[in-house]
């Protein structure tokens, strides 16, 4: 049914796409709070607030809708509304089994903590919404983690989390599960949010390099001891059948990303932009899930029929670039920007760059040493500790590859691993002759550098060093 009435509109009233995607999200938000309301007035408490991010300065279905053909708003609505999805089965339940709720880390996938029967809930996704859709509630965030003795040159991501837990504003979960990656400040937050919400948490130790032979065997046995805790707390053993389950849905999502990759290599690119982003955000909050899945194959579905009818993302592409370090989130309009204004499409970006294996689940331990390969390599992980070879080896992999002729860098001001090496990423670019933009931005604090900000940096360089003669 649903299905039928998306296909009516793409070919009937594609003008009705957008109000149908925010209608259907605006209500399912306001089923999630009936539901916990309800819940938590029959426990007697005080219920927690869903809509943490109340003053919403932007509308991000309209701003990536706009402008695009009904493919592909129908696309950015499924991905936004199928995370919508997510997060409304997570706090209806979370308002029924509270004792389930385990907060962890985005390094830390949720496979293992889905297959125990609890109730994953990533505490700086929260964080990274709120520059997308509400800046200056964002700062907010983040003077309440400062004034409350966190340093000015701690990330400002971290930041804005603990300024939402600071502020009473997620629901206290049954224990916290986090790592000693990617960087000092993602690992340094979480002592004063153990501090904050008094629950026991466990904390992962990877090796400096996760390509160094050793590295394997030995987070192996940190995975082990990651299980033994949560299996403490859930009073029962991890269900392998479950996670076999939960392993496979992600090898077709996998599958759907490799074909999107390859589809994205063609030119003019079919694919790309802020679909990108969108569509890794499956693997951050709901990997091996069939609402991940879904996603996936929403976005694959657009990138299919452009390269069917020889379609590109924008009409005259002109450049193909690569979008490594970390993405400026208060500019959430910077990739339909550059191509309306340049012809650019973003065709790979450094946190969406999965480079995992397939999930062998034909024995509990050649699952878990898969496992420990995508936990230890995810993007960022893998690419801001060890040699500086993680970092660069990636990018000039994919530059190659999907035949870029542009590389842009977001330089976060707080952001110390790779600031630090962007001498030897200039010094880099000039022996291979790529054309380098190195964005100067804080993530989620657009009082360091604002969306207009940005932009005018981009623009220097586009009609300088890219300019068409």
């Amino acid at each position: 049914m649903r299905v039928a009435l998306i296909d009516h509109l793409k070919r009937r009233a594609p003008g009705a796409i957008y109000p149908y995607f925010l209608t259907r999200s605006v209500l399912l938000g306001l089923r999630a709070m009936a539901v916990i309301v309800y819940y938590s007035i029959k426990r007697g408490e005080k219920p927690f607030d869903p809509n943490m991010i109340k003053n919403r300065e932007r509308n991000l279905f309209k701003l990536w809708m706009d402008g695009r053909s009904p493919d592909y708003q129908v696309a950015v609505g499924d991905t936004l509304s199928l995370t919508v999805d997510h997060y409304v089965d997570v706090y209806t339940r979370m308002a029924r089994e509270p004792e389930k709720l385990i907060w962890h880390e985005d390094i830390i996938p949720p496979e293992i903590i889905q297959a125990m029967g609890l109730i994953p809930f990533m505490v700086e996704g929260m964080g990274g919404m709120a520059p997308l859709v509400a800046p200056d509630q964002t700062h907010h965030f983040i003077d309440v983690s400062e004034n409350a003795g966190i340093p000015g040159d701690i990330c400002s991501l971290p930041k804005t989390t603990l300024g939402m837990i600071l502020d009473d504003l997620l629901p206290r979960p049954r224990a916290i599960v986090c790592s000693n990656s990617p960087c000092d400040g993602g690992m340094s937050y979480y002592l004063p949010i153990e501090q904050k919400v008094k629950v026991p948490v466990w904390r992962v130790d990877f090796p400096w390099n996760v390509y160094d032979p050793r590295a394997r065997e030995y987070c192996l046995k940190e995975l082990w001891r990651m299980i033994r805790f949560l299996e403490d707390l859930a009073g029962h053993p991890l269900d392998m059948d479950r996670l076999r389950e939960v392993c496979e849905i992600r090898n077709r999502m996998h599958e759907a990303t490799l074909e999107l990759w390859e589809l994205i290599k063609n030119k003019p690119s079919p694919m790309g932009g802020a679909l990108l982003p969108l569509s890794h955000m499956a693997y951050q909050v709901c990997p091996g899930t069939p609402l991940g899945l879904k996603i996936l194959q929403e976005v694959l579905e657009v990138a299919r029929s452009n390269f069917e009818k020889g379609r590109g993302l924008v009409e005259q592409e002109r450049h193909r670039a690569i979008m490594w370090g970390a993405y400026p989130a208060v500019c959430p309009e910077l990739y339909k920007w550059l191509e309306d204004e340049y012809g650019t499409v973003i065709v790979m970006e450094m946190l969406t760059y999965n480079r995992h294996p397939f999930i062998d689940t034909s024995s509990e331990e050649s699952m878990m040493l898969d496992l420990v390969d995508i936990i230890a390599k995810a993007p960022m992980a893998r690419h801001t500790r060890g040699p500086v070879e993680n970092f660069l080896g990636d990018l000039f992999r994919v530059y190659e590859d999907f035949g870029a002729d542009m590389v842009i860098m977001g330089a976060h001001q707080l952001c110390k691993n790779t600031r630090a090496i962007l001498g030897i990423l200039r010094e880099s670019c000039r022996r291979d002759d790529i054309p380098l933009l190195i964005i100067d931005h804080d993530i989620c604090d657009a009082r360091v550098v604002s969306a207009e900000g940005i932009k005018s940096q981009v623009t220097d360089f586009m009609d300088t060093v890219m300019r068409d003669d």
